[in-house]
């Protein structure tokens, strides 16, 4: 627990905070792609990596673990429809890609807070999410525009050079994470064994998967290396 338990007021102003913070995510990612010509997928990962910082107004704020499901409930239903009606962020068939990907996406926030908050594991939910949100985000980046050296697993395309930063960008976060509570020495080999699974997951995942795997994998692994 890092501030006093806050009352129910404050709690649904924190997760109003909460649901605002996505949709200016979202308005931001849509108009970089409607009104300056960015490409579908960037505006795509704009929103996915901004997402993922949403779970620290939760555990910074002691959001309940019922009203942080319910708030991702919430916003999973409004986004995946104006996704459908206002066609945002994609563009072609992609809408249904998206979609799922999202779904996934808010799924993971489902399980890891349902799972971990009552455990008093909320560092290794959050840590799951920014891997996702950073390390699956600047994956799919660098493997979109810089990618040369391609692979390909159960019918999905991935690149070297994006498994490489994903394996990066999660061990460092892992270090940067979980530094503080359980010191620099204790977590440098985990944080490599994390950034290990998180691109493994990555790498074998399609179809908006890795929202999930890549998420749940890092946080329980994380839980079981330290947490225990």
């Amino acid at each position: 627990m890092i501030f006093e338990t806050p009352d129910m007021t404050t709690s649904l102003f924190h997760a109003a905070l909460a649901i605002i913070g996505i949709a200016a995510i979202i308005a931001i990612a849509e108009g970089l792609r409607r009104y300056f010509g960015a490409q579908p997928e960037f505006a795509r990962k704009i929103a996915h990596i901004g997402g993922g910082h949403i779970i620290l107004i939760a555990w910074w704020f002691e959001i309940p673990v019922w009203l942080a499901i319910t708030t991702t409930a919430l916003v999973t239903i409004g986004v995946i429809l104006s996704l459908t009606r206002l066609k945002i962020l994609v563009s072609g068939d992609g809408t249904k890609r998206t979609n799922l990907g999202f779904f996934y996406y808010a799924l993971s926030h489902v399980i890891l807070i349902s799972v971990l908050w009552p455990l008093e594991g909320e560092v290794f939910a959050v840590l799951g999410i920014l891997i996702m949100a950073w390390g699956d985000g600047l994956a799919g980046f660098v493997g979109y525009y810089l990618g040369r050296h391609r692979y390909n697993i159960r019918g999905a395309t991935k690149s070297f050079e994006g498994s490489a930063t994903m394996f990066l960008v999660s061990t460092a976060l892992s270090v940067i994470v979980l530094a503080p509570f359980y010191g620099l020495a204790t977590v440098i080999l985990p944080a490599v064994a994390i950034g290990t699974i998180a691109t493994l997951f990555e790498a074998i995942s399609r179809n908006g998967e890795d929202n999930l795997t890549v998420s749940l994998a890092t946080a329980f692994v994380a839980y079981l290396l330290l947490g225990i």
